[in-house]
């Protein structure tokens, strides 16, 4: 396990800011960590985004946390996985996520957006914000199709894009 310290907030932010859908400027927001910069929603606009929800004393996050590395691999710079920190507690990051940008999310603000009840779990937004699906630890088959599916979507609609 990796330890992690944490930041100050930069930002104050609540369940009532997030509106029914879940976007880039949305995400920007939040705090972060392990990255030199506050991320843009530029940086994440164009990609599929995987929200991995982690906490403490997880032993399934770390499991999972093999998996979401081989995900990242495959899928290169068109997905970003982004783990989100669930607890005040500090940042113990599986160690096969500790360089990847962190969400702090102690106020379980964007866990109450997903109407998450647990950890570990995802979501899966589209490269355009939009949220696709959430997912519980088990469906790690399932998320695996539809990053592909995702995947093969987001490269047809940029190559009809370019041809233009």
């Amino acid at each position: 396990l990796l330890l992690v310290s944490r930041l100050p907030s930069r930002h104050e932010v609540k369940v009532s800011d997030f509106q029914v859908s879940f976007d880039h400027q949305q995400l920007a927001k939040l705090q972060w960590i392990n990255i030199p910069r506050q991320l843009s929603a530029d940086d994440l606009a164009g990609r599929m985004i995987l929200l991995f929800f982690v906490g403490p004393d997880c032993a399934r996050c770390d499991e999972l946390g093999l998996e979401v590395q081989a995900w990242q691999r495959r899928f290169g710079a068109d997905l970003l996985v982004l783990p989100v920190w669930e607890a005040s507690a500090p940042v113990v990051l599986p160690a096969v996520l500790g360089l990847l940008p962190t969400v702090l999310d102690d106020a379980q603000v964007i866990a109450q957006h997903f109407a998450l009840q647990q950890v570990p779990a995802f979501a899966l937004l589209r490269p355009d914000g939009q949220r696709l699906a959430i997912y519980s630890a088990e469906d790690s088959a399932k998320i695996l199709a539809d990053l592909a599916y995702l995947h093969q979507l987001f490269l047809h609609k940029m190559k009809n894009s370019s041809l233009k």
